[in-house]
């Protein structure tokens, strides 16, 4: 669809007044590019449309609040929900991974079968052996937030580095994480 960013000022000012039409336009002027960096970063079409999707919950949410003075466009603010949209599901990602592995140490508990105790060794080497594919401050601060459960903020002092820089080397390793796991072992499950 063709738009001219110049009617994004009306656009915002529709959309704060609850103009539903307003809203489906946004929707058809930014939700493919939307997709598209999704799918980018997330490598899985149904993520990325779900993350599309909250994007525009979210911006309708926070119509009320949109300014037509201090913003001439949505794309920065759809772009900054998309970002933490998709942190949010990588990290969600690396929780049910980590669950995974979790209960499969549970059943390992409850059994004494020789198949899940080498299915539980080999996880836990072939994460250990992804952590190593990451850059040394990756690795730390993903074993800081992921294994001793520290916030951004107290990885961030404790590095003497920003919280931005905190959340992006996260996301990062977390992507890279991910990626090494799904080529490296059976996570097929693991959704």
């Amino acid at each position: 669809m063709h738009h001219n960013p110049d009617d994004d000022k009306q656009l915002i000012n529709r959309l704060k007044a609850g103009d539903e039409f307003a809203f489906e336009q946004a929707y058809k002027i930014y939700h493919k590019s939307l997709y598209g960096m999704a799918v980018n970063w997330l490598k899985n079409r149904t993520l990325a449309k779900d993350a599309v999707q909250n994007v525009y919950l979210r911006l309708w949410d926070f119509r009320t609040k949109l300014d037509s003075e201090r913003a001439d466009s949505l794309q920065p603010l759809l772009t900054t929900f998309l970002r933490n949209e998709i942190l949010n599901t990588i990290r969600n990602q690396d929780r049910r991974i980590r669950e995974h592995i979790e209960f499969s140490r549970q059943k390992k508990k409850s059994s004494n079968s020789t198949e899940e105790t080498v299915i539980h060794s080999d996880y836990c080497r072939i994460k250990e052996m992804g952590l190593k594919q990451l850059s040394y401050r990756q690795e730390q601060i993903h074993r800081m937030r992921s294994e001793q459960g520290l916030t951004n903020k107290e990885v961030a002092k404790k590095l003497d580095i920003s919280i931005h820089a905190v959340k992006s080397q996260y996301y990062l390793a977390t992507r890279s994480l991910r990626e090494y796991m799904r080529k490296n072992a059976d996570l097929a499950s693991v959704k």
